[in-house]
């Protein structure tokens, strides 16, 4: 498929195109992790499944880091695509690309060193310890991979291409899902087999963007020297992609710290929530994906000096992504109960995820106005602005909520109720803002 131009054609066609590829990716990449339970919940057993659904937040509090430095890559080169400098679209690339595989091989060592400390601090039981320590250790092993993949997908998406990293991720799943089966199904490696491999399938998507950044480019590769040599382009990736990092980070570490309350309940509770929270992260992904479709799209058309374009087609993605966020929520609060039984069929499980689902499901379409607003706002090179308000709303309230309310009456019904707390106060902040933004802009 060719690649989206947001400086030209109809806005709507254009979203729906390019978002369309990011979605099914999306989805793709939370089937890593998703096909991981479902594979250990069968053939492992509730305590198994329970300590991955305990390893998933600190996974997502660093992958959501480094999620985010992609996105600083794919503005700084999406801002380069609408000038047409091609040459500084090619040596951009390229330092990026090496950027991310320095980045990546310090990360791997630190945050295998720093797991034990992760998984204190979310309080894991100490029946769940050792599982969800064997699962994360292997997993963050091949950080490397994981970073440099992000990175190499978020240089395709700049250009327009989300055809590509959809592909890839497609492959790289179905190779996930044949040696889950292998490892955990016939060799009964329990959790250490499903880590291995998500690794494994990690390393073989790597394989596959380079090559794909190799075919589209001829030029490209990796240039140790051009890092010294031209270290703005890492200045403004790392200007852009760790505030969006840290957001992404601190949505992670509040639910890392919401999981200290649910870890003192039984293990039917961390597996009916986890599960919940799986289903939670299924219906994000339109909205994440809108999210990251408007940051390509002001970002193009930012680097053209088309501003009129960049308020055009915030607000349109903006009605696409409700619009479909609220069927979406319709359906699954609709058949609540089936989407737990598949993760773990036990009753008691069913229930809390089935009840979970009915109480936060609802207000999910306040995610989507922030996704949006935010991934306008990154596209104009604002992504500060958004990472304060993050810690405000989805940490501070979040958390202010739940040690009150567990002061108070300690019950499991408070775990549902602060998600959409949280989320009220985000988006009215978000919103207030962006108009705040755009407004100062136009002033000025």
């Amino acid at each position: 498929m060719k690649a989206v131009d947001f400086t030209n054609g109809k806005i709507t066609r254009n979203l729906i195109i390019f978002c369309l590829p990011l979605i099914a990716g999306e989805l793709l990449q939370n089937l890593y992790h998703c096909v991981d339970q479902l594979v250990v919940g069968n053939f492992v057993g509730d305590t198994a499944l329970a300590a991955v659904n305990s390893a998933i937040p600190i996974m997502e509090f660093l992958i959501g880091f480094f999620n985010g430095l992609g996105i600083g890559v794919s503005v700084v080169v999406s801002q380069a695509f609408g000038t047409r400098n091609y040459t500084r679209i090619q040596s951009e690339t390229n330092i990026a690309f090496t950027f991310s595989l320095i980045l990546g091989a310090v990360s791997s060592i630190l945050v295998y060193l720093l797991i034990p400390s992760l998984l204190r601090l979310t309080g894991v039981s100490a029946v769940l310890y050792h599982d969800a320590n064997i699962y994360l250790k292997i997993c963050f092993g091949g950080l490397v991979f994981t970073i440099t993949y992000n990175i190499g997908a978020g240089l395709l998406r700049a250009s327009g291409d989300t055809t590509t990293p959809f592909l890839i991720l497609l492959a790289s799943c179905i190779f996930n899902l044949l040696l889950d089966f292998i490892t955990v199904g016939i060799l009964q490696l329990q959790v250490a087999g499903a880590g291995l491999a998500t690794i494994f399938s990690q390393f073989f998507s790597v394989i596959l963007v380079y090559l794909a950044l190799r075919k589209k480019n001829p030029g490209f590769g990796i240039s140790f020297p051009k890092l010294f040599h031209n270290p703005s382009v890492v200045r403004n990736i790392i200007k852009i992609g760790i505030p969006s990092g840290l957001q992404n980070s601190l949505i992670s570490v509040s639910n890392m710290f919401v999981w200290r309350y649910i870890n003192t309940f039984p293990s039917s509770a961390a597996a009916g929530i986890g599960a919940a929270q799986r289903v939670q992260q299924f219906l994000s992904l339109p909205s994440k994906g809108f999210g990251l479709t408007l940051t390509t799209l002001v970002s193009q058309n930012y680097g053209a000096g088309n501003t009129t374009q960049c308020r055009e087609g915030t607000k349109k993605c903006m009605v696409l992504s409700i619009s479909t966020i609220l069927i979406l929520s319709s359906l699954i609060c609709l058949f609540a109960s089936p989407c737990i039984a598949v993760f773990n069929s036990d009753h008691s499980i069913v229930k809390i995820g089935a009840n979970m689902i009915r109480t936060v499901i609802p207000f999910y379409f306040l995610q989507t106005i922030r996704d949006v607003y935010i991934g306008a706002l990154r596209g104009y090179g604002n992504a500060k602005a958004p990472m304060w308000i993050a810690l405000l709303g989805m940490i501070g309230v979040r958390q202010l909520y739940l040690f009150i309310a567990m002061q108070l009456d300690y019950n499991l019904r408070h775990i549902y109720i602060c998600y959409p707390i949280a989320w009220i106060v985000t988006a009215t902040l978000i919103t207030s803002y962006y108009f705040y933004f755009i407004k100062k802009r136009e002033i000025s």
